[in-house]
Formats: structure tokens, C-alpha cells, sequence
């Protein structure tokens, strides 16, 4: 299960053509992509008119939702702490 960025999602909204799309695409093809609040917050948050939030609310309502406890934001620290080390 992929869990896509809000910058990959603005992409696959708003550049057709672009990689990040086509990724995208065939991952929710297979089922392999999840939302979480933080990424549908921010993406709707980017929308300029409500019939642009509507389309991007149903896009995403498609998908499944991961709620992200405390403990899972304080595992994604010490991950990205970790990836940190020696760079």
C-alpha cells in the first residue's frame, strides 16, 4: 500500500502528462494507494473553486482511508531520523 504525497497528487490533478500521474494511476488501478488525513486536508485546502473541491472530494473518497495515531507520527519521525544519520 502506497500512501502518494500531497505533491505527487497535485500533479496527477493537474499535469495529465506528467510521471508522477501515470504512477499514480496504475496504482489505483491495483488497489495499492491509501489517504490520509494530512494529504486530503492539504489537497483541499489547494482547491480555487468549490466545483474543484467536489471533483477532488469524490476522487479521493474512492480510496481507502488510514487514520495516523501518535504513535504512528512519532514512528514516521524516528524513520525519517533514522534515514537522516550520516547524510
Amino acid at each position: 500500500m502506497v500512501i502518494a504525497d500531497t505533491s505527487v497528487w497535485i500533479k496527477f490533478f493537474n499535469r495529465p502528462d506528467s510521471p508522477q500521474k501515470e504512477a499514480l494511476d496504475l496504482l489505483i488501478d491495483a488497489d495499492e494507494v491509501a489517504l490520509v488525513g494530512v494529504v486530503l486536508a492539504e489537497l483541499l485546502q489547494g482547491c480555487r473553486t468549490p466545483s474543484e473541491r467536489d471533483a477532488v472530494s469524490e476522487s479521493l473518497l474512492a480510496l481507502p482511508y488510514f487514520e495516523v495515531t501518535q504513535s504512528t507520527w512519532m514512528k514516521a519521525g524516528d524513520l525519517s531520523e533514522l534515514c537522516s544519520d550520516g547524510a
